[in-house]
């Protein structure tokens, strides 16, 4: 499995945050994004979406879970306080980044991809969070209805020193 590790820049983002089981609900606060987006800023298609995904789904409550709807900016862009949408950076920092088609807004095969499969053997132990998920286009209006993601785990290298 050929999942390269990449250091991606920093993200300064716009983002709405939610709080739930993580799945299509976050849905909602795209269309609100996407909302202020296009009121606010030149939507052309050179703004990255991504999904940020704060919390193991495994060891958190569902309703502690928060996943952000993000979406980069420019510098010059800040959204007004009463809009409901905060702007963030994600730091800079190294990722496993496994590149997936998806199908039927199923993303648990590709998750599960990467942290059973790649993560056991890729020689490193997970960062801090989040977990991402970059979108390269709309499955709606995909002809074949998929998405194609880049589903990101956060990783730092084992070295020779942190093996006992």
């Amino acid at each position: 499995m050929d999942i390269p590790i990449k250091k991606l820049p920093d993200l300064r983002v716009a983002y709405i945050s939610r709080f739930g089981a993580y799945g299509p609900e976050i849905s909602q606060c795209y269309e609100k994004l996407m909302i202020w987006a296009h009121e606010n800023i030149k939507v052309d298609g050179s703004h990255l979406k991504l999904t940020a995904y704060w919390h193991d789904p495994y060891a958190t409550p569902p309703e502690e879970c928060r996943s952000d709807a993000c979406m980069c900016i420019p510098d010059n862009v800040t959204p007004a306080p009463d809009s409901g949408i905060s702007v963030q950076v994600l730091p800079s920092r190294l990722y496993g980044m496994g590149l997936f088609n998806v199908f039927d807004n199923d993303f648990t095969p590709a998750w599960d991809i990467m942290f059973s499969q790649w993560m056991p053997n890729s020689g490193c132990v997970m960062d801090l969070p989040p977990c991402l998920e970059i979108y390269y286009n709309c499955a709606l209006t995909h002809p074949l209805k998929k998405w194609v993601v880049d589903i990101c785990i956060p990783v730092k290298k084992i070295t020779d020193a942190d093996t006992y």
